[in-house]
């Protein structure tokens, strides 16, 4: 049985790409409208759009993860955890299962896409034996003491954002382009944040996010691409700063696996408190 829960925290920072789902060279021609379109909110969308097209058409995946947390005074914890993701032609669906340490094992949070309103989320606790739906309101709290929020573990759907594009630039001798996102939904953590987006392979080099009054709050660096059997780009690491706290969050893939599959009563609240 499932009720709302209330998840007590501070705003973080996103997604979802699916952030974590868009973890992860060669040069992809880019559509030639890319370079044509004038205004600055079309030109980002527009790039966001390709970017979604480029990584989507994978059916399922299996991502094995290392978390780890790091404090303000560099003390470090790991934990172990698995993604499972399915994509659909109407909405994609998310499973992220806590495997180690025993204070977090079976802990689960089941997410499912819609892309005109609210995401549905699901937390399952182990020592209830059930899941608690998270509330809207909650969405930009802490995800298990991580800098992830759970609006960072949904699916990242284009409609949900406005984008604006900024000018090229060049991050670690690669040339980006610099859009500017702002959530059109109102429980986000986020004011908005600045992607910085690879030009050769489309994918994400770096993140600023804003906090509600407008100052930085988190910075998230994606590094080593690689394709996952020959098919869809997917980063090696991803790290998440909070400039504020000092505290970061990295997830480090130690295997990938597309193709598994998956059905959509694997993600269901019933399969989550089966």
């Amino acid at each position: 049985m499932s009720s709302t829960i209330r998840v007590p925290g501070s705003p973080c920072w996103y997604h979802p790409a699916f952030l974590v789902v868009i973890l992860l060279a060669t040069l992809i021609v880019l559509p030639a409208r890319i370079s044509l379109v004038g205004a600055g909110e079309d030109r980002g969308l527009t790039i966001m759009e390709e970017q979604r097209r480029i990584n989507g058409g994978y059916r399922d995946e299996l991502v094995l993860y290392r978390m780890i947390l790091v404090n303000a005074k560099g003390d470090r914890s790991e934990r172990s955890l698995e993604l499972r993701t399915l994509e659909g032609p109407e909405s994609d669906k998310t499973l992220l299962i806590f495997k180690d340490p025993p204070d977090v094992r079976g802990t689960t949070l089941l997410t499912h896409e819609n892309r005109a309103g609210d995401d549905d989320q699901w937390l399952y606790l182990p020592a209830l034996r059930r899941s608690r739906r998270i509330g809207s309101s909650n969405k930009s709290s802490s995800f298990v003491g991580s800098e992830l929020a759970y609006e960072d573990l949904a699916p990242n759907e284009v409609t949900k954002h406005q984008y604006k594009y900024l000018r090229d630039e060049t991050l670690d001798g690669v040339p980006v382009w610099v859009i500017e996102s702002t959530p059109r939904f109102k429980d986000s953590g986020y004011s908005r944040r600045e992607l910085f987006v690879r030009q050769d392979n489309h994918q994400m080099a770096r993140m600023n996010c804003y906090d509600r009054k407008g100052q930085l709050l988190k910075v998230g660096r994606w590094d080593g691409w690689w394709k996952v059997m020959d098919k869809r780009w997917r980063a090696r690491s991803l790290r998440i700063e909070n400039v504020q706290s000092g505290k970061s969050t990295i997830l480090e893939i130690i295997d990938a696996k597309i193709g598994n599959g998956y059905s959509p009563g694997n993600f269901s609240t019933r399969a989550l408190e089966g």
